[in-house]
Order: C-alpha cells, then sequence, then structure tokens
C-alpha cells in the first residue's frame, strides 16, 4: 500500500490553498523519535464537578495552602476538597480575566477584577472591600510583594511586604527604557518581572535596596510587545506571549534563555492577521496547563470566532515540540471557542472554567466529551497529494 506522506502533522493554513491547508483540530501530534511519524493523539475531555448557584463566567482560578477558590460572575468562591461551592464575598466583574495571587506566608490572596484590588485572608476567610480602584487589570506576587498593574497609569503599585492588604500610592514603578504603554505585567518561574509594552519589553528584578526594590535588568529589553493584555503565559519551557512590534503583531513568541523569539511560523501568522483583518485580536487570552508529559499554550480569540464559525480560531501549540493544532467546541454547525478559558491543579485533578457557566470542569484526556455533553469532534485534514496531476491511488488504510 502506497503511504500518504504528511498524513499526520499540525495545521498550517497557507494562503494558497493549492499549497496544502492542513487541518488538526482537537488532537495533538506526539513523536517518540526524531524519526517516528508520528500519532494524533486525543485533546482532553471534561467531566462536570461542581456548579456554583446564580454566577456564570469563569474569570480566574487558584490553588493555594490546599484550598481551591474562582472568581465566578460576581463573587469570589471557594470549593471544599468534595467540590462543594462556598461563597466568600462579591468583586466587581467587566470582560476581562481575573487575576489572583498568593503570597505564601502572608497568608492571603491577592485579587485583580472588574479594575479593582481586593484582599482574602485565607485564616479569617474575610474579603476586603476594593483597595484599589481603577483600570488595575494585572496582579502578581513577586520576592514578598504584591504587584498591581494599572493600564490606565502604567504604573505598578508595590503592596507591604508580605501584607497584600495594605497598598501605598507613592510606591511603585513605571516603564523607564522605552515609550510605548505598557499593556501586561507577569511574573516568570525566575521571580523576574516582566513588563510587555505595545511595541516593547523590559524586565524587572528585587534589587533588595530601598522602599521600591524592582529595578531594571540591564540587557534583557527588547522589540517584542503584547497584541493583547491577557495574550500571555508561562510553563516549563518558558515564557509566551502574541507579540506586537512597531513592524507587525501576528507572531507568537517563546522566551528561549530569556530571549523571545517567534515559534508561530508562517500558517499560523497567516491565521492571526486574517483574524485581526476580519475583527480583531485585541482580546485574545492565553491559557498554559501541563497534561501527561506535554506542556501547552492555548491561545484564543473569541471576537474572531464569532465571525469565523467555519474553521476553530483556538490554537495550541505543545511547547516542548512547538507542534501547532487547532481547538474548539462544535455546536449547532459551527465552531465555537475552546471552553476552558482558566486552569489549574486542585485536589489531584486538572480542573478548568468557562465563559459561559458556573460550572468547574475537571480536564483529562480519558474523558470523550465536550462541556456541552456532547461527543467531542475532532478533524484531521492531510495536504494533497500533489505530484504534477499523476494519480496515487489509496485504497485502503490502517490505524
Amino acid at each position: 500500500m502506497p503511504s500518504f506522506p504528511g498524513f499526520i502533522g499540525d495545521s498550517n493554513p497557507t494562503q494558497s490553498v493549492l499549497g496544502g491547508f492542513e487541518q488538526t483540530i482537537n488532537m495533538l501530534v506526539e513523536k517518540n523519535s526524531p524519526t517516528d511519524v508520528g500519532a494524533l493523539l486525543p485533546s482532553p475531555g471534561f467531566k462536570a464537578l461542581t456548579t456554583v448557584a446564580g454566577d456564570v463566567g469563569t474569570r480566574a482560578l487558584i490553588y493555594a495552602n490546599g484550598r481551591a477558590f474562582a472568581l465566578i460572575g460576581l463573587h469570589l468562591w471557594e470549593f471544599l476538597s468534595d467540590w462543594t461551592p462556598v461563597q466568600r464575598g462579591s468583586v466587581a466583574v467587566d470582560a476581562n480575566p481575573g487575576q489572583m495571587a498568593y503570597n505564601g506566608i502572608g497568608g492571603q490572596i491577592g485579587i485583580a477584577s472588574g479594575g479593582s484590588v481586593y484582599c482574602f485572608t485565607l485564616a479569617t476567610n474575610v474579603l476586603s472591600a476594593a483597595l484599589l480602584t481603577g483600570g488595575y487589570t494585572h496582579l502578581v506576587y513577586a520576592a514578598g510583594f504584591g504587584l498591581a498593574f494599572n493600564i490606565n497609569t502604567g504604573r505598578t503599585l508595590l503592596s507591604n511586604l508580605n501584607d497584600m492588604s495594605t497598598w501605598n500610592a507613592g510606591t511603585f514603578f513605571a516603564r523607564s527604557l522605552f515609550a510605548d504603554p505598557a499593556q501586561a505585567i507577569f511574573v516568570d518561574a525566575n521571580n523576574l518581572v516582566w513588563i510587555l509594552g505595545q511595541d516593547t519589553f523590559e524586565v524587572r528584578y528585587n534589587s533588595g535596596t530601598g522602599t521600591q526594590p524592582f529595578v531594571p535588568l540591564s540587557g534583557l529589553i527588547g522589540r517584542f510587545g503584547i497584541a493583547a493584555p491577557f495574550a500571555f503565559g508561562f510553563n516549563g519551557t518558558g515564557n509566551f506571549w502574541l507579540a506586537s512590534t512597531p513592524d507587525g503583531f501576528d507572531q507568537v513568541v517563546q522566551t528561549n534563555g530569556s530571549i523571545p523569539q517567534s515559534i508561530s511560523g508562517h500558517g499560523v501568522s497567516t491565521a492571526i492577521a486574517g483574524y485581526a483583518r476580519a475583527n480583531k485580536i485585541s482580546d485574545a487570552e492565553m491559557l498554559t496547563y501541563e497534561l501527561e508529559g506535554h506542556n501547552h499554550a492555548v491561545l484564543f480569540f473569541p471576537s474572531a470566532q464569532a465571525v469565523m464559525p467555519s474553521t476553530p480560531t483556538t490554537w495550541n501549540v505543545d511547547t516542548d515540540t512547538q507542534s501547532w493544532t487547532q481547538r474548539g467546541r462544535w455546536a449547532n454547525g459551527a465552531w465555537n471557542v475552546w471552553a476552558p478559558r482558566c486552569h489549574t491543579v486542585a485536589f489531584g485533578k486538572h480542573i478548568c472554567g468557562d465563559r459561559a457557566t458556573g460550572t468547574i470542569w475537571q480536564m483529562d484526556t480519558s474523558f470523550s466529551t465536550d462541556v456541552d455533553g456532547n461527543g467531542i469532534r475532532r478533524v484531521r485534514r492531510a495536504p494533497m497529494i500533489n505530484a504534477e496531476h499523476a494519480r496515487r491511488p489509496i485504497d485502503r488504510s490502517e490505524e
């Protein structure tokens, strides 16, 4: 039986259909050796663990000190080990993801939601009133400090050391090496604070000096900004974001030895350019997770999906192999954005929350159903066999 070259492979939406419009949807490519042709393995499915009453839309998850929390709708929810939901207080809400960070010996979870900052104290189960308001979109923890970033002012406020219930408006840092406005911050595995602007990035570290000890790290700067404030993530293989520079906005970058390098290739960049053309990419989001030895970064384009129902606009990259495939939920004859919006590991399970319900889901490759209870549609569209119009008969296939 003749072989079908390229039957197993990534999604690769080239500009020319004759060039080979490949698609791999709700599957991933696994190769066990450089010479292995590979296998197509299933993306994870979902099983409901619990549903909260009266709230929909999960915007953040965290597992801290043996306890699981979520921002769902207008409230902070805790889930006990048997998945019983307990409402812990109210928060502001907007269309953006929420942010939660645990400060360890401080015994607190800092929360950014709806432009405001809150503090939940684990020992007392008390959620504070809003401590900061008006444009605080990102909140992280680094070297004992809570860091709250305000996208309107470009300033990142510091909490007191080991105390995210106290913030001083006069203790902050702002971009100093480049002029383009800051859009997002995150803290990597080395406790470095990355500040992503519209066109460039810079990195700060804790110098241990002064009331505001975070200073620029010499040499770790570059021309990759971020195209959407929440389109970033990090895992054991590096940091990732949807990049923007003065020259373009359709690359995904991964840090290699702290230096960002493009990993998206022409096919994925072609797709991203199409999303920007059809609608917008400024509301793109990213989720990262590790499952069964594969590290994943999932990039969502919800506005593009709303106007492009014929193809999934959620992209997944296996960050170990840089293999790109697509994700999506098939319903009513159209593709919808892949359901998970946030993820964490809690009580020995991969859990996630979605945009439309108040349900917490277990995510696992042993499940074959999507969040609507229907089977997951999986697609592999292989490249054309084009040998100068010569016929190449394939009368059977083997699995």
